[in-house]
């Protein structure tokens, strides 16, 4: 009998496991099992800490990279939950070894593809499901229990102003309060609701008292000061069950899990000490509620942030400041300019001026928007002719219907597959997710055409929305007067701006709002083209000309 060339394959998942080193006894047995068999041992591969319930796995992937080779000829494996804990899984992995001819030992016993062992596989494989399912559901009940009963769960989390203590046999995990980092904490909410003061300059404060650093980092940073003055356990509770896996199918590989919160009914919370009051924090959550919702550059305010679009590329445009010095005779002069930019480095659409497009932006308001007959005109829905877009929108509504019609019936066919074991359990589920997010855009395409059907009809009902609509418009333009208020009156009247510098003379800036019609938004866009000379009369002041050694910044609308 002729010496083979053999492998070996173990796995543990738990940390547990792990720590207390159970891969070795795996590897002994299997060593023993090579030994008895007169085999040659070539090569090992082992996952140290790795879940069966994933398929992505180092050691693993490396063994299915090798079987093309002749590397070894055996490969010897402990039992078949250490293969994976899935079934369909299992049966990918045995199929890859099946077909470059390995032979497969599991718990000393010859492997031979046929619908006996197949079978014996498949029930093993899924009692290691449903084992790993019961043990899972024990854990957590076991940690609601706890949870529900007041009692912190040991998973050693660091909290800036708490120092952790680990669980013992006589007690279990607590959090105590650092006196010293505590004092930083109190010192960063009463310092943020004061109002007088940002983030930002919390941080470099804290930095040049030279406060206690977090291990690792060199100073606390803006993130890390924005997640303490956002984190409710300084208060004297701290949650847990915070978080729910969106996608409990595809949670099965790390790479796919979407978290998402649960309701705040569902959290559960622990007491522990407390080192802010809770009025003190909730006058900071107010401040921060305040300072996402609204606009603050008191500097230099760019009204457009978020609202500008490059119509050359599609990409969205942001709003950047930059210092550039101009040599005098004399002295050497600063000047400061913002300017909006694609964010598409391979664009070659220039950025313009912040001053430039806003006030094109609120000129197209005043001369357009505001008059009812211009604005009429510059409504998508009726630029054409109005039988011609009622037929239009026919033809789309039917072949929006044939497409869902053709969506569901693909869905059906896929699931028969599935059914007939003629489609892997993952392709199922990734083609199933495709068919019901593309049957979700044409159902909602679908209102969409039947809620502007009757706009067609009776396009009188426009016109009258029109009028009130500039009317409004007119009102709330009159009332603007700081760079606050017009970026409020942008928000609520405004869609997207686009701009292109079509050459060297003329700019193409297009207004999109929406008009409500019968509770019906209805779109309608405003172009104006900018030539040179009006490009120039809006730009900001800059040095006379008797500044001989200015030159201006480049490639500026």
């Amino acid at each position: 009998m002729s010496m083979k060339k053999a492998t070996l394959y173990a796995r543990v998942s738990s940390d547990l496991q792990q720590k207390e080193r159970t891969i070795e006894s795996q590897i002994a047995e299997l060593r023993k099992q090579i030994e008895k068999a007169g085999d040659v041992l070539v090569k090992e591969y082992i996952d140290d800490g790795y879940s069966g319930a994933l398929l992505d796995r180092p050691a693993m992937n490396q063994l299915r990279g090798d079987l093309k080779k002749d590397l070894f000829d055996t490969i010897y494996i402990l039992n078949t939950d250490r293969i994976a804990r899935d079934v369909t899984y299992q049966n990918i992995i045995i199929g890859e070894m099946l077909r470059y001819r390995k032979q497969i030992i599991i718990n000393g016993k010859d492997y031979i593809h046929n619908p006996e062992n197949k079978f014996t596989l498949t029930v093993l494989g899924a009692v290691s499901e449903l084992e790993r399912a019961k043990l899972i559901e024990r854990v957590m009940r076991g940690r609601q229990h706890r949870l529900n009963n007041g009692i912190m769960l040991g998973n050693g989390h660091q909290t800036y102003g708490y120092t952790y203590v680990r669980k013992t046999p006589q007690r279990p995990p607590s959090f105590e309060v650092n006196e010293q980092e505590a004092q930083v904490v109190q010192y960063i909410f009463e310092a943020y609701a004061k109002g007088d003061v940002g983030i930002r300059t919390i941080g470099q404060q804290l930095a040049n008292m030279g406060v206690p650093r977090q291990k690792g980092r060199n100073r606390l940073n803006q993130s890390q000061l924005k997640y303490i003055l956002g984190n409710i356990m300084y208060t004297g509770v701290r949650y847990y069950n915070m978080m729910t896996c969106r996608d409990p199918i595809g949670a099965q590989q790390k790479k796919h899990i979407r978290r998402m919160m649960r309701k705040r009914s569902d959290w559960i919370g622990v007491e522990v000490p407390a080192i802010v009051s809770k009025d003190l924090y909730d006058k900071v959550q107010a401040r921060l509620e305040f300072n996402r919702a609204c606009y603050r550059n008191t500097k230099q305010p760019h009204p457009l942030s978020g609202l500008v679009w490059c119509s050359k590329c599609g990409s969205r445009c942001f709003a950047y400041r930059r210092t550039y010095y101009v040599k005098l005779v004399q002295q050497v002069r600063t000047y400061r300019r913002a300017s909006y930019k694609c964010r598409s480095d391979s664009c070659r659409n220039p950025e313009i001026n912040t001053v430039i497009l806003e006030s094109c932006v609120l000129d197209m308001f005043r001369t357009i928007v505001t008059n009812p007959e211009k604005l009429y005109g510059c409504v998508d829905l009726l630029k054409r002719k109005r039988r011609a877009n009622r037929d239009k929108a026919k033809k789309r509504l039917k072949v929006i219907e044939e497409r869902i019609r053709a969506t569901e019936e693909q869905k059906r066919r896929i699931t028969d597959l599935y059914a007939s074991d003629e489609l892997a359990r993952e392709e199922y589920i990734r083609r199933v997710r495709e068919y019901e997010k593309e049957f979700e855009t044409l159902q909602s395409r679908r209102k969409e055409m039947v809620r502007y059907a009757p706009l067609f009809a009776n396009p009188t009902l426009i016109r009258k929305d029109v009028e009130e609509y500039s009317l409004t418009v007119e009102k709330c333009l009159k009332h603007h007067s700081d760079s606050l208020t017009a970026r409020q009156f942008l928000l609520n009247f405004v869609t997207r701006v686009e701009y292109q510098r079509k050459d060297l003379k003329s700019t193409v800036v297009k207004l999109r709002g929406s008009i409500p019609v019968e509770k019906v938004p209805v779109e309608f866009t405003v172009v104006h083209t900018m030539d040179w000379h009006e490009v120039m009369a809006r730009r900001p002041k800059q040095p006379s000309e008797e500044d001989r050694y200015y030159r201006a910044p480049p490639h500026i609308v």
